[in-house]
C-alpha cells in the first residue's frame, strides 16, 4: 500500500500547485534548467504491493536509483527529463518528469511465455511444450573459446552431458543426453539439426555462427526425428538478419593456454632408489648408472620436453547483416587457430556462412550456406606413454636432429630413447573441406495452410597423412645401431568423402476459433548418402626431403564404398484450449536400408500439458507463483546407427585354395565371417514428467523433469565362437557380427533454476542445474552372460586384460576386476597367500579370492564402480554494474570412478613416485606394492581394482569480466557498442584424481572410464574486443 503521508504530499502539492509554479518562474528563466527532487512508489499493478530494488535512471546518463523496501525512490532530475524504471520480471516503464512526485505502477512480463522455441519441423510458443526441452542462447555459448560448440554447452543444461576426453585442437567434445544409450561406438550421440539439415555426427559448426541451439531430450519432443532419435535431438538455428540498418560486429581474442596437471614421475634419485628395490627383491644384480655413467648429472623431464608452454589461442569473427523491404542477410566469417600444448600439435579453422531470407505476400525463401576449411596437426600416437617410460637419467638430446649418439653398452635404453626422438619427427595430419547448403521454400495456400520444401546438400572431404621419416642412431663408437635407427621412411595417405542429401515436403496448418487451437503437420522425408574411403602408401621412400609416392615401394591399398537410403512419413497434431489445455500427438514410420528384413519402424508419442496458473482456484497465489505447468509425455524412438550391409555377410575376392589332382592355388571366393539377417531396429520407450513454474514475473523459476527410458534390442558387434571358423583374410579379421543383444534403462532426475535480483546497482542472474542418471543393463540375450571390452593401456592391448562389462544387472561399461586387499606384509600372510598363488612375496598384492574356491579366475571379478557419475551440477552467475560486465560457471561431477591408465603404466616401467613408498623390509605396513621386473607380473596387472579412483571434480568453467564504453562516449565515436573483455577458461579443477585430468570420455561406453593418455583439458587465458557498428 502506499504510505498515507505521501497521498497526504501529493494532494496539498496539487492545491498549491498554481502557487509553486509562479515561485519557480520568478526564480529561473527555463524551468527545464531546474533541477527537482522527484520522489515517489513503485507498486506491483497486480497486488498493488510495493517493489523493493526497482532500477531508476535517468535516460541516457548512468545517473540513477534504486527504491528501497517500501518501494520508495528520490532522485534529482530536470523537468522534462525521462525516467526509466526496470526490474527483471516487469515490463519497463519510460515516465518524463512534469512534477516533483510521480507514483508508478509496474506489471509482469509475460513476453517469456510467448518467447519462441524451435522443435522439430517449426516452432512453438514456450507456454505451448509439452516436451521436455532445454536451450541455451548465443551469448551464453560466446564465452567459452572454442571451434567446437558441444564443448561451448557443457554445464548449461540438466540432462545434457559433455565430456572432453581428448581437449587436443580440433576435436570435439562427445556429448549424451540423458545417459548413455547405446552398447556401440558412437551409438549414444544425438541428432543433429542445423537450419532443418540433419547431421549424424557433430556438424563442426562454429560457436560464432549459432544463435540458439535447443536440445530435445525426451522421447515425446524427439520422436517427430524417429529412427535417427534414440540418442535425443540437438536443434542448431544459425544466425538470420533482420530489416533495418546494416548492422557489423566484429569480435577477436587471444589467449595462451597451458597444461596445469601431470602425473607424478619419479625424479633421478627417485627412480635410482626404486630400481634399487627391484633390483634387492628379484636378486638381480644390475646398476642403471652401469650404462649410465653420467646418469647422476641429470634429471630429464621428459614430459615436459613434450609440452608447449603458453600455446597461443586465437579467434576472429566478423558478422554482417541487415534486410530492406523482405530480403535479410546475415554473413558470418571466422578464423580460428590453435597451438597445442602438447609438441607437434595445432589446428586452423577457415569458416564462412551466408544466410539469406525472402519475403514477398505469401512466398518466403530462405537459403543457408556454409564453407569451413580446417587443418590439424596431431601429436604422435601414444607419445605420452613414451614421455613415462623414459629414465630421467638419460641425457635430454636435440628434438630437431636427424643423428644421433648414443652409449653403446646401453641397447635396450638406446632403443626406447630412440623410439621417442623418432616418434617427435612424424608428421601426422588431415584436411578437411566441408559444404553445407539448403534451400527452403514456403507458400501460404490459404488462410493458416502452408506447404513448404526444404532441400539440403551437404559434402564432406577428409585427407590425412602421416609420414615417418628416416633417422640414424650411432653409438659412441661411430657404429650404426640398426634396432634403434629407422631405416624404411613410411608414407600413408587416406582420402575420404562423404555427400548427404535431404529432400523434405510439409504441410502445416494453424486454425483457431473461440478458444480452441490446431496446429496441423504432415510431411516426407528422402535422405541419402555415399562414402567412399581410400588409403595408399609406400614405404622405403628414398628421402626425407621428397616423401611422395612415387619415392617409394608401394603397398596394398583399401577402398571402402557404402551407400544408405531412409524415407520417413511423419504427422504431428499440437492442440490447446485457452494456452490451459495442451496435447501433442506424433507419429513418424521410416524406413532404413541399413536393415534387411524389417526396414521399416513406426514411432508414435503423444504429451500433455496443463497451464493450472490460469485456473481460477489458482488467483490467490498468482502474486507470488507467475506461472505453473505440468507436463506429461510418452514416446518411441529408434536407432538405425549401424554399418551398412551389417545384415549382410561379406564375401572376399583373391583367396587361394589349393585344388585339384596335383595340388595347386587357385584364386577364388570365401565367405570369412557370419551376419545375422534378422537385425530389427533398437527401440526407446521413453515416459517423462515435468513441472514449470515461475515466480514474481520471471524474477525466479525452476524445471524439475522426471523420467524413464527402456532400450530393447539393442544392437552390439559380438565374438564369433572359435568353433564356428571365421577366417582373418588379408590381415582383416571377421571373428565379430552385430545382433541385438539386449535391453537397457535410463531413469532419472533433471532440475533447471534460476533467480534474479539486483543488489542496489548491480544487476544479477543465477542460474543452476542438476542431474541425476541411473543407468542399468536390464538383460542380454543369453542368461549370464559377461561381455568384457576396454582396454586401460593403448599400447599394449595384447598384453592386458580388459576391464569393463556388459552385465545384467550393472550400469553399461562398469568396472568388474579383481578386488585387492592391500600388500602381503608378513611370512605368516605369505604363508597363506602361497595357497592361491605359490609365487607370491612379500609385498606383492593381495587378490580376493571371492568365490572361496581356491582359484583365481574370472569368476571372481567384482564390481567395482561406473564412470557415470551419480550426479552433475552446473552453476553460473552473470552480473552487471554500470558498464561492468562479470561472469564465473562452474561445472562438475560426482560418484564417477577412473581407471587411471596412466598410473597402472608408470608402475608397470617403475616410473611412478609412489614407488618410492613401496613395500619393504623398512617400510613393512605400505599397501604400496614392491616393484617387479615383469611387465605382467599381477602387482601392475590392469584387472584389479588397484587403478581405480574417485573421478569426482568441481572446476571453475570460465570467469568473464568485461568493460563496455558509455552510451555517450560510444555515440561520440559513431558505433553502437565496444566492449573489451578478459576471460579465465578452466582455470581451477578441484579434485582427488592422481592423473592429468579427471574429465575423460569416450564415445565407446566401454573406454568411457578410462584414463588412457588423451590430451588434457588445458587452462586458457585470454583477452578480447567486441565492436558493433
Amino acid at each position: 500500500m502506499i504510505d498515507k503521508n505521501n497521498f497526504k504530499l501529493n494532494k496539498y502539492y496539487m492545491a498549491f500547485k498554481p502557487i509553486v509554479f509562479m515561485c519557480i518562474l520568478l526564480l529561473s528563466f527555463k524551468v527545464s534548467s531546474q533541477t527537482l527532487g522527484v520522489k515517489g512508489t513503485v507498486l506491483s499493478e497486480e497486488s498493488g504491493q510495493p517493489i523493493p530494488g526497482v532500477t531508476v535512471i535517468i535516460k541516457g546518463t548512468s545517473i540513477g536509483t534504486t527504491t528501497d523496501f517500501d518501494g520508495f525512490y528520490t532522485i534529482d532530475a530536470a523537468m522534462e527529463t525521462i525516467l526509466v524504471f526496470s526490474y527483471v520480471g516487469l515490463e519497463e516503464v519510460e515516465l518524463t518528469v512534469t512534477e516533483p512526485i510521480h507514483n508508478i505502477l509496474m506489471k509482469e512480463n509475460l513476453t517469456g511465455l510467448d518467447e519462441i522455441v524451435v522443435v522439430g519441423y517449426g516452432t512453438l510458443k514456450k507456454r505451448e511444450l509439452t516436451g521436455a526441452i532445454s536451450s541455451v542462447k548465443s551469448k551464453d555459448l560466446m564465452k567459452t573459446q572454442t571451434s567446437d560448440f558441444a564443448s561451448a554447452i557443457q554445464g548449461r543444461m540438466a540432462g545434457v552431458s559433455v565430456r572432453q576426453g581428448n581437449a587436443a585442437p580440433g576435436e570435439n567434445a562427445t556429448i549424451t543426453i540423458r545417459g548413455i544409450t547405446s552398447f556401440q561406438d558412437g551409438g549414444s550421440g544425438p541428432l543433429y539439426v542445423v537450419d532443418g539439415v540433419t547431421y549424424i555426427e557433430n556438424p563442426n559448426i562454429t560457436p560464432q555462427e549459432i544463435e540458439s541451439i535447443e536440445v530435445l531430450k525426451d522421447g515425446a519432443s524427439a520422436a517427430i526425428y524417429g529412427s535417427r532419435a534414440s540418442g535425443g535431438v540437438i536443434l542448431i538455428t544459425t544466425k538470420k538478419g533482420k530489416e533495418g540498418q546494416m548492422k557489423v560486429n566484429f569480435d577477436s581474442y587471444y589467449g595462451v593456454q597451458n597444461i596445469t596437471s601431470g602425473i607424478p614421475l619419479a625424479n633421478t634419485l627417485e627412480a635410482l632408489y626404486i630400481n634399487d628395490i627391484l633390483y634387492r627383491y628379484d636378486d638381480i644384480n644390475f646398476n642403471p648408472l652401469d650404462q649410465n655413467p653420467d646418469g647422476l648429472e641429470y634429471n630429464t623431464d621428459w614430459m615436459g620436453l613434450l609440452q608447449v608452454d603458453s600455446a597461443p589461442i586465437q579467434n576472429h569473427s566478423l558478422n554482417v547483416s541487415g534486410g530492406k523491404n523482405g530480403l535479410t542477410y546475415s554473413v558470418v566469417g571466422t578464423f580460428f587457430n590453435q597451438t597445442g600444448s602438447l609438441i607437434n600439435s595445432d589446428f586452423n579453422k577457415h569458416s564462412l556462412r551466408s544466410n539469406t531470407g525472402f519475403t514477398k505476400g505469401k512466398f518466403t525463401a530462405q537459403a543457408n550456406l556454409s564453407v569451413n576449411f580446417s587443418k590439424q596437426t596431431r601429436e604422435p600416437y601414444g607419445i605420452i606413454y613414451d614421455a613415462v617410460r623414459l629414465p630421467p637419467y638419460r641425457p635430454p638430446f636435440d628434438l630437431n636432429a636427424d643423428v644421433f649418439e648414443t652409449n653403446s653398452e646401453d641397447q635396450t635404453n638406446t632403443e626406447r630413447v630412440s623410439n621417442f626422438a623418432g616418434k617427435l619427427k612424424q608428421e601426422s595430419s588431415n584436411k578437411i573441406n566441408n559444404f553445407n547448403g539448403n534451400i527452403q521454400l514456403g507458400y501460404e495456400i490459404s488462410e493458416g495452410l502452408t506447404a513448404r520444401i526444404n532441400i539440403g546438400r551437404s559434402y564432406y572431404n577428409k585427407k590425412d597423412r602421416f609420414f615417418q621419416p628416416t633417422f640414424e642412431v650411432y653409438n659412441d663408437l661411430g657404429e650404426i645401431n640398426p634396432g634403434a635407427s629407422n631405416l624404411n621412411a613410411q608414407l600413408r595417405l587416406g582420402d575420404a568423402t562423404s555427400n548427404r542429401s535431404i529432400d523434405e515436403f510439409t504441410l502445416s496448418y494453424k486454425k483457431s476459433f473461440k478458444k480452441h487451437n490446431f496446429n496441423f503437420l504432415l510431411g516426407n522425408t528422402y535422405e541419402s548418402s555415399s562414402y567412399e574411403f581410400y588409403r595408399t602408401g609406400a614405404n622405403n621412400i628414398t628421402s626425407n626431403l621428397t616423401p611422395v609416392l612415387g619415392n617409394g615401394e608401394p603397398i596394398v591399398g583399401t577402398q571402402i564404398i557404402n551407400k544408405t537410403e531412409s524415407i520417413s512419413y511423419i504427422g504431428r497434431i499440437n492442440y490447446n484450449y485457452n494456452w490451459k489445455y495442451l496435447l501433442s500427438l506424433v507419429i513418424r514410420r521410416d524406413g532404413s536400408s541399413n536393415f534387411g528384413k524389417q526396414k521399416y519402424g513406426t514411432f508414435p508419442s503423444i504429451s500433455a500439458g496443463w497451464n493450472f496458473s490460469n485456473e481460477s482456484f489458482f488467483k490467490n497465489l498468482k502474486n507470488t507463483i507467475s506461472t505453473a505447468k505440468l507436463r506429461l509425455g510418452y514416446g518411441t524412438t529408434g536407432s538405425d546407427r549401424i554399418p551398412p550391409y551389417s545384415f549382410s555377410p561379406v564375401v572376399i575376392s583373391n583367396v587361394d585354395y589349393i585344388l585339384g589332382e596335383d595340388p595347386s592355388l587357385i584364386s577364388g571366393l570365401t565367405q570369412p565371417g557370419y551376419a545375422d539377417p534378422n537385425l530389427k531396429w533398437e527401440s526407446n520407450i521413453s515416459k517423462n514428467i515435468g513441472l514449470d513454474v515461475t515466480f514474481k514475473g520471471g524474477i525466479a523459476g525452476f524445471e524439475i523433469d522426471l523420467y524413464e527410458q527402456d532400450k530393447e534390442d539393442m544392437l552390439l558387434a559380438i565374438t564369433t565362437p572359435i568353433s564356428a571358423g571365421s577366417t582373418p583374410v588379408n590381415g582383416e579379421t571377421y571373428d565379430r557380427f552385430l545382433t541385438n543383444i539386449g535391453d537397457l534403462r535410463n531413469r532419472g532426475i533433471e532440475i533447471n533454476a534460476f533467480y534474479n535480483h539486483k543488489f542496489g546497482p548491480v544487476s544479477a542472474k543465477f542460474s543452476a542445474n542438476f542431474t541425476k542418471n541411473e543407468n542399468k543393463v536390464v538383460k542380454l540375450s543369453r542368461d549370464g552372460e559377461v561381455v568384457f571390452d576396454g582396454y586401460p593401456n593403448i599400447i599394449r592391448v595384447n598384453q592386458t586384460e580388459p576391464v569393463a562389462v556388459l552385465e545384467a544387472g550393472l550400469p553399461v561399461g562398469a568396472f568388474k576386476v579383481f578386488e585387492t586387499a592391500g600388500t602381503i606384509k608378513t611370512d605368516q600372510e605369505l604363508a597363506v597367500y602361497k595357497l592361491l598363488d605359490p609365487n607370491a612375496q612379500k609385498g606383492d598384492l593381495k587378490y580376493v579370492d571371492t568365490d572361496g574356491n581356491g582359484v583365481l579366475n574370472n569368476d571372481d571379478k567384482v564390481y567395482k564402480g561406473s564412470y557415470q557419475p551419480d550426479f552433475e551440477i552446473g552453476f553460473n552467475i552473470d552480473a552487471s554494474y554500470k558498464d561492468f560486465d562479470f561472469s564465473v560457471q562452474f561445472y562438475g561431477v560426482s560418484g564417477n570412478t577412473i581407471y587411471n591408465g596412466q598410473k597402472q603404466y608408470a608402475y608397470s616401467t617403475k616410473r611412478h613416485r609412489d614407488l618410492v613408498y613401496s613395500w619393504t623390509d623398512e617400510n613393512p605396513t605400505s599397501n604400496i606394492p614392491t616393484p617387479r621386473s615383469g611387465i605382467e607380473h599381477p602387482n601392475v596387472q590392469t584387472s584389479t581394482d588397484y587403478f581405480l579412483e574417485d573421478g569426482s571434480f568441481l572446476r571453475v568453467r570460465n570467469i568473464i569480466l568485461g568493460y563496455s564504453l558509455s552510451d555517450k562516449l560510444i555515440d561520440k565515436i559513431g558505433i553502437e557498442n565496444l566492449r573489451f573483455y578478459v576471460n579465465a577458461q578452466n582455470p581451477i579443477t578441484w579434485t582427488k584424481y592422481s592423473g592429468f585430468d579427471p574429465e575423460v570420455g569416450s564415445s565407446n561406453p566401454f573406454n568411457g572410464g578410462l584414463d588412457r593418455g588423451d590430451y588434457p583439458v588445458l587452462a586458457t587465458y585470454s583477452a578480447g574486443i567486441s565492436i558493433t557498428f
